[in-house]
């Protein structure tokens, strides 16, 4: 399945909490930590649940659990065409 692709820098003290918001919300998104780099997390977002993320997202913004978030190139799709 394809997915789309986002990656956000988070408060590092709130990581533990934004994990758990996306599995209460029904695993709308996998997210993990980029290699390295403990303040960035990257999500692989289905695209059928893009818009239900996207609110997710949007909500984390506003409270400061989330300080920034990008839509980007899904990092994995270009590594598979080469």
């Amino acid at each position: 399945m394809y997915c789309e692709y986002y990656q956000a820098t988070v408060l590092r003290k709130k990581t533990w909490f934004l994990s758990a918001v996306l599995r209460n919300e029904s695993n709308v998104a996998l997210a993990r930590a980029l290699e390295g780099k403990a303040d960035t997390f990257e999500f692989f977002v289905p695209v059928d649940q893009e818009e239900h993320f996207l609110r997710v997202a949007k909500t984390l913004l506003n409270r400061g659990i989330i300080l920034s978030l990008e839509k980007k190139e899904n990092r994995l799709k270009a590594c598979a065409t080469g």
